[in-house]
C-alpha cells in the first residue's frame, strides 16, 4: 500500500508539474495577444482623439468632408 501511494503522490506531482508548464505556457500566449490588443486600442485611441481635434477645429468636415472656402470667397467680394 506504502509502494502505490508514494507511486500514486509522484505521478500526481508529475502531472501537476506538467499542468503548471502549460498553464505558464497559456499565459505567455495570452500576454502576448494582450499586448497586441492594447496597442491596437492605443492606436484607435491616437487616431480617434485626431479626429475629434480637427472636428473641433473646423466642425464643417463632420458633415461635407473639406471646409468651405468662405475666406477665398470673401476675399473675392472684396476684389470686386
Amino acid at each position: 500500500d506504502f509502494n502505490q501511494s508514494m507511486k500514486n503522490a509522484s505521478l500526481m506531482v508529475g502531472e501537476g508539474a506538467e499542468l503548471i508548464k502549460n498553464t505558464d505556457s497559456n499565459i505567455n500566449k495570452l500576454m502576448l495577444h494582450l499586448v497586441v490588443v492594447l496597442q491596437n486600442i492605443e492606436k484607435a485611441s491616437e487616431n480617434l482623439n485626431r479626429s475629434l481635434e480637427v472636428i473641433a477645429d473646423q466642425p464643417s468636415q463632420l458633415l461635407f468632408g473639406d471646409p468651405f472656402p468662405s475666406r477665398k470667397v470673401e476675399m473675392e467680394q472684396i476684389e470686386r
